[in-house]
This record gives C-alpha cells, sequence and structure tokens, in this order.
C-alpha cells in the first residue's frame, strides 16, 4: 500500500503549508498512510471464495467536477466450485445491469454485494458484463472514485476497489490482466496500469484512452487518473518512465522525480529486475493533496508533495520500492500488510545508504526509532494481524523496518541478507506471500531456524524497554561489566544484542554481546586495560533505555511529539495528545489545507510528559482535512486530522 495521511507529525517549518526539507519522510509517510481504514464487506473469507478472478476490462466515461462515472466493467472468472449463484462486492454504486453474451441476467443488489444468477461448474469460465454508474466522493481522503474541476481519479487501498468496480475485493486473487477504457474531453489525458495502446477521438469535444496491463494485479492496485495534465516521457535502460502533472507544477515535479531511474537502478541491484516495462506518477489532490497510493506501474501522488525542492522524495522511494514489494510480490491480506510497508519503508533507506553512505543509514534509521518510541508504545500490538483502525501505524512500518535492519544486522549480514530478499522477490513475483514465506526465505539464507527472530519482534507486541549499568575494569582491568533489567509492560523477554564501546590505550573499539533473560549481565573482555566504557550511542537493535534519577525512579526518556490523533476521521470531537520533553509553553493550532487559521487548542505552559486537548469542531466548520500544529520554543510538529459530518 501506498500513502494517505489523516495523521501526519513531522516537523513544520514557518507555516503549514511550508514543510522544511527532509530527505527520508519515513514517519510523514507512515503518516500519510494511516488513514486508510475502509472495511471490508462481506465476501472476505477464502472458504466464501467460489472462483478465481482471470481478467478485467473496464470501459468508462468520466467527466469533471463531481459527476458520476458511468460504463462496462467486464469481470472474467472461472469456477473453483459448483456455482448457482456469483456473489462480487459491489458498494455505493448503481448497478444498472448485468450481461453475458449481451444476454441480460438476473441479479440483486444488497449493501456491499452484488449477487448474478448464473450456473457453473468447477473449470467453467465465463465473462460478466457488469453495467455501472458510480458516484464522485465527497471526502478528500475516501476511496473510491473522486471527480475534481479539472482531473479525476481512483483509490482504492484497502478495500475501496469495491466502490468504483464490481469484483471480489481481496488482495490475493489477482487479475492476470487488465484493460481500463476512458472516454474524457479531449483535453484530458489518461494515466492507468500498463501501457498506452489506443487513443481515439469517438465525439466532437470527446477522447477515448486505452491501457493494457499483462502482469497480475490485485483489485486495490488497478487505477486510473485521467486530467488535463503536462506529461514528461523519458527511457532509461528499457523502461519507459511517465511524468504526469499539473500543468503549474510540470518544472518542479521534473526536478523532484529526476532521481526516480537511479532509485530503480538501486533496487535492481538490492532486490533483482524492476518487475515491469513502465513506471509512472500523475500528480492528483488524493488524500487533500498530501497522499500517495503505488498503483501498479503509476502511482498517483499528491500535489502538495511537489515543491521543486525534493522535500518528498522519500515518497517517491517508498512508493516505487513498492513495485517489488505490494505490487509485484503482495501481501496474501492485510495482516501481513508489513511484507508491503515495512519493506517499502526499509527500501527508502536502503537508497539513501547507497547515494549518501552508511551515516544517512544511522541517521534515518535513528529517526525511525524515535518515531516509534514515541508511538508505538501508545498503541502496543504485534507487526502481525494489527487491528484493523491500526493497519497502517508506527508498527506496520518503522518498527517492521527495524525488523528488516535489526535481520540484517544481528543476524545475517549484507550478503546473505540481500540473498533472502531477491530469493524471496523471485519466488513470489506476480502472486502473494505471507510472513511465513518471509521467514522461510530469511531461515534458507542463514542455514538455520530464525523463528525465535520473529516471534518475539513480528508475532509478539512491544520492544525491550531496559534499565541498564556498565562497569569499567570489572572483574578485571581488561574488562567491562554490563548489566541489564528488561522491564518492558508488553512483549516477552526479548532476546538481543548491545553494542559496548570502551577506551583503552589502543583507542576506542567495540563488541557486541547478547542478552536473553529478564535479569542479566555480562562480562566483557577488550585486549588491554580500560580507561571508560560506555553503550554505544547508536544501538544494533530497537531499544528503550530507562534512566533511574536520584530518587530511584525509572523514567522514559521521549522526545517531542504530536500525535495520534484519535478518533481519525472524526464526527465532532477529537483528543489530541502530544509529549513535551522540557516544562514551557505550548501553543495548539488548527490550520485548514490552505493554511487559514481554524482554531488556537492551547496557548500555556505545561510541565514535561504527555498530555491531551479536546479538538471540537464548530457545527460551522465543513468536512475535511486539517492540519494541527504543536510548538513549544523552537521546536514545532504538525498532524492531520479529518473531520467527517
Amino acid at each position: 500500500m501506498r500513502t494517505l495521511v489523516l495523521i501526519t507529525t513531522f516537523a513544520l517549518a514557518c507555516t503549514a503549508a511550508a514543510l522544511p526539507p527532509d530527505p527520508t519522510q519515513t514517519e510523514f509517510i507512515r503518516r500519510m498512510e494511516s488513514g486508510r481504514h475502509q472495511p471490508p464487506g462481506r465476501l472476505d473469507a477464502d472458504s466464501a471464495h467460489s472462483y478465481d478472478m482471470i481478467s478485467l476490462s473496464l470501459d468508462y466515461r468520466v467527466d469533471p467536477a463531481g459527476q458520476p462515472m458511468t460504463g462496462w466493467a467486464a469481470v472474467r472468472l472461472v469456477a473453483r466450485e459448483s456455482l448457482t449463484r456469483i456473489p462480487l462486492n459491489a458498494q455505493g454504486m448503481t448497478v444498472l445491469g448485468v450481461n453475458v453474451f449481451d444476454q441480460a441476467l438476473p441479479f440483486t443488489h444488497v449493501h456491499d454485494t452484488l449477487s448474478v444468477d448464473y450456473a457453473m461448474q468447477i473449470g467453467d469460465t465465463v465473462t460478466l458484463d457488469i453495467h455501472v454508474s458510480v458516484p464522485a466522493e465527497t471526502e478528500p481522503g475516501g476511496v473510491g472514485f473522486h471527480s475534481e474541476a479539472s482531473h479525476a481519479y481512483t483509490f482504492s487501498e484497502p478495500y475501496g476497489a469495491r466502490r468504483w468496480m464490481p469484483c471480489f475485493d481481496q488482495p490475493f486473487d489477482k487479475f492476470d490482466e487488465v484493460t481500463v477504457a476512458v472516454n474524457m474531453p479531449a483535453s484530458w489525458w489518461l494515466a492507468s496500469n500498463g501501457a498506452l495502446i489506443q487513443t481515439t477521438y469517438p465525439s466532437a469535444g470527446r477522447k477515448r484512452e486505452v491501457y493494457y496491463h499483462n502482469h497480475p494485479i490485485s483489485t486495490y492496485l488497478v487505477m486510473l487518473a485521467a486530467g488535463s495534465f503536462a506529461r514528461q516521457f523519458e527511457t532509461v535502460d528499457g523502461i519507459l518512465y511517465r511524468y504526469f502533472t499539473f500543468r503549474a507544477d510540470s518544472a518542479e515535479a521534473a526536478y523532484d522525480w529526476q532521481r526516480t531511474p537511479q532509485m530503480v537502478s538501486v533496487y535492481e541491484n538490492l532486490f533483482g529486475d524492476y518487475p515491469f516495462e513502465q513506471y509512472g506518477m500523475v500528480q492528483t489532490d488524493i488524500m487533500g493533496g498530501w497522499g500517495a497510493m503505488e498503483h501498479q506501474t503509476f502511482t498517483t501522488y499528491g500535489y502538495h508533495l511537489v515543491d521543486g525542492e525534493r522535500t518528498y522524495e522519500g515518497v517517491v522511494a517508498h512508493e516505487l520500492a513498492h513495485m517489488w514489494f505490494g505490487d509485484a510480490v503482495t501481501c496474501v491480506d492485510f495482516r501481513n500488510v508489513w511484507l508491503n510497508e515495512g519493506f517499502a519503508t526499509y527500501a527508502t533507506a536502503l537508497f539513501y545508504e547507497a547515494t549518501e553512505g552508511q551515516a544517512a543509514l544511522d541517521t534515518i534509521m535513528r529517526d525511525m526509532s524515535e518515531h516509534y518510541l514515541n508511538d508505538g508504545a501508545l498503541w502496543p500490538h504485534p507487526i502481525y494481524d494489527p487491528p484493523f483502525n491500526m493497519m497502517f501505524s508506527v508498527n506496520e512500518y518503522e518498527k517492521a523496518a527495524w525488523v528488516l535492519h535489526m535481520l540484517r544486522e544481528q543476524l545475517l549480514g549484507d550478503s546473505l541478507f540481500f540473498a533472502a530478499m531477491r530469493s524471496y522477490f523471485s519466488e513470489f513475483s506476480g502472486g502473494w506471500a505471507n510472513t511465513e514465506d518471509f521467514i522461510a526465505a530469511a531461515n534458507q539464507a542463514a542455514g538455520v531456524d530464525l523463528h525465535w527472530f520473529f516471534n518475539q519482534w513480528v508475532y509478539q507486541p512491544g520492544h525491550p524497554v531496559v534499565i541498564f549499568n556498565v562497569i569499567p575494569r570489572n572483574p578485571t582491568p581488561h574488562d567491562v561489566t554490563v548489566m541489564i533489567l528488561q522491564v518492558q509492560t508488553f512483549g516477552p523477554t526479548f532476546r538481543f544484542p548491545l553494542s559496548v564501546e570502551a577506551r583503552t590505550a589502543e583507542g576506542t573499539s567495540s563488541q557486541m554481546v547478547w542478552f536473553d533473560q529478564h535479569s542479566q549481565w555480562e562480562v566483557v573482555s577488550f585486549a588491554s586495560d580500560v580507561d571508560s566504557a560506555w553503550l554505544s550511542t547508536f544501538q544494533p537493535v530497537l531499544v528503550e533505555f530507562r534512566t533511574v534519577n536520584a530518587d530511584e525512579k525509572p523514567e522514559i526518556v521521549r522526545d517531542f511529539s504530536l500525535g495520534p490523533i484519535y478518533p481519525n476521521p472524526f464526527n465532532s470531537t477529537a483528543r489530541v495528545p502530544f509529549v513535551l520533553r522540557a516544562a514551557g509553553r505550548a501553543v495548539l493550532r488548527v490550520y485548514d489545507v490552505n493554511g487559514r487559521l481554524v482554531k488556537t487548542l492551547a496557548d500555556a505552559s505545561f510541565s514535561p510528559g504527555r498530555h491531551e486537548i479536546e479538538f471540537a469542531a464548530e457545527p460551522a466548520l465543513s468536512s475535511g482535512l486539517y492540519l494541527v500544529t504543536l510548538e513549544s520554543g523552537a521546536q514545532r510538529r504538525i498532524a492531520k486530522a479529518l473531520l467527517v459530518k
């Protein structure tokens, strides 16, 4: 999955409209995507899945300014068992008719389910031609079909494909091929999956373009975006790149997106060949212009993320990485969403490691650790099978990226780690995978069973919270004794290493020491007498250190943070949590997406620690996306909240 934000915490510049460059954007990406909370419908269990989809052919008419999208969806499928009725997901649309070979079929359409009366035996195939009218979504973060003044587009993750095309809307049932045809205003251009194969002009003022994609594709990755775009093309190493932008933003986008082919080259070296023939990005107002979504071969990209300064280049790298992990290899279901999001988040860090060096990787991972420790303790749940409203949380992004980093740094090393990544991608490309599939690839590379590692980090919640003491020259002048106590509330007693540094006459050196008990001490020996010793500033593990103050009361050291706002979306009242590292004045304000001040929530002095303020929306406040800012001294953060009335 890629990106939409209802809650976004990142450093804020002087105004809500001017955000400072951050080459990683990892927290922004995760916050942006955290708003994707479209509940699944009634066709969810594999046991209810009595057929497999083969192909999809869409032939729609699209118009601007909120008009509905109308046309035909042809779904070809093969029966897995004997059927008298064929159920599909179809939510919020009007089904005008269902045909097979131009013969009308009886059907019912209740809530989310379209049931077509048609008898099939195991192995039979049929193409259902379904005539639909799809209303335009009115909420900026909503899934489905959006129609604006100058463009229209679709957005589906996780369960929104059913809102604009009848289908079996689960990620594991992939179409083998997809054709998307759109009749649109003649001044518009179409972006969709695969390659443009036909352009015609069926009537005065109208254009019809057709795209075809012959790779397996999940329903939530099918897309269309049509509008009055400026278009740029380039072919690099046999891959066609398409960049469709608002006309006023074409020059800035050309700069912001310029390193896309370089990103592909880095990812190919790490994971394997790019899995498709084309890649593109199309600018829309997805998620109020603050979102992005990794639609297969053509990422939909929010217009606010184009600024001519590469502020959001990390989003470009993240969405592109999904072509390998998420699109070519898709999680079998969203219990395994970390296989999409954690992998793309870590891949972004790997791009900056490849282009800017080890220090860049360390900085990114340190930032991810801080983001996770700020938010993860507030919402503890395992990476695997998260609660539905936390499907796109810090655990599935930053913590999951750290799982891959720890696998690499603690257990496999570069050679075996990237061998495992390439093997996993090669085996499951074009299909789906689950967590056990990736564990099998890691086990094969390691030559040992690593389930213990994934059990504690993926299948169970939490992280190690450690009180420690480092004693140099103990028990001998050459030794350092490290004592730790694991005091986490959630999760197991973890097995993990810590890096210990010591200064001797020969200089500073470091060693790794492993811990696996609630209370434990270990002796680390160095080559010569130790003058001083300490735990390394940057550790190869996602760990939270507790210090003990003079009163022997442990305190958790936390960063300055805002959010997550909850509930989100909200109807009338939301809670805005924030953490201050030191006592002082803090100001909470609410802006609309145009940067206009809507409300000041707080302007007062606060003590250190966690606080919470209520955001009560005024009756006159319209539905939409709002920016909540926190300022205290020189520190600033911003979060996003979606008001739905």
